[in-house]
Formats: structure tokens, C-alpha cells, sequence
């Protein structure tokens, strides 16, 4: 199934955000902008990570290091839930 894709300056009309922190998060490699009829795009794929970057930035005041710091250990969390969840139902076998 194709990607679909919109415009940056459509996203930050539509959800009241700079194209600069847009751009930014491109540079830190957080999310990826191609460039779609020679326009600046984001994959509606990236529309749930974006609105946590926007919440951690505009809300919380992060930089966007610290977006990439609490994105990558929110991550390592998540995965080491998993890993526990796994492990308690191996464990339910012996009981």
C-alpha cells in the first residue's frame, strides 16, 4: 500500500506548530521529510510520534535532544515491559 503523505506546511497550519521545529526533528533524524511534488512531506505514519514530540516540546518545554533522550528511553521501557510480560507467562508454566 503507498504512503500517503502532507505537506509540512499543511501539518502546521492544521495543528498550529512551527515548520522550523518540524524541520529540526528531520535534522535529528527523529522523523523523515521527503520531498513529495517538490514540497516538504510527512507520512501519516509519522502523525502519533509527532503529536508526542509536539506534547513533549510545546508542553513540557523539551528540546529537542531531550525529545530524542525520552523518545529512545520511553522505548528501552517499553521493550523491557515486553521482555517481563514474556518471562511472566514462561514462568506461569512451572506453577
Amino acid at each position: 500500500m503507498p504512503t500517503e503523505y502532507i505537506t509540512v506546511k499543511t501539518y502546521c497550519v492544521h495543528y498550529n506548530v512551527t515548520p522550523d521545529f518540524i524541520l529540526l526533528l528531520d535534522e535529528a533524524g527523529l522523523i523523515e521529510i521527503p520531498e513529495v511534488d517538490g514540497e516538504p512531506s510527512i507520512a501519516l505514519d509519522y502523525f502519533p510520534k509527532l503529536e508526542r514530540y509536539i506534547n513533549l516540546h510545546y508542553d513540557l518545554r523539551i528540546n529537542i535532544e531531550g525529545i530524542d533522550v525520552v523518545t529512545n528511553l520511553l522505548d528501552r521501557v517499553s521493550t523491557l515491559q515486553n521482555e517481563i510480560n514474556s518471562l511472566k507467562s514462561r514462568l506461569k508454566l512451572y506453577e
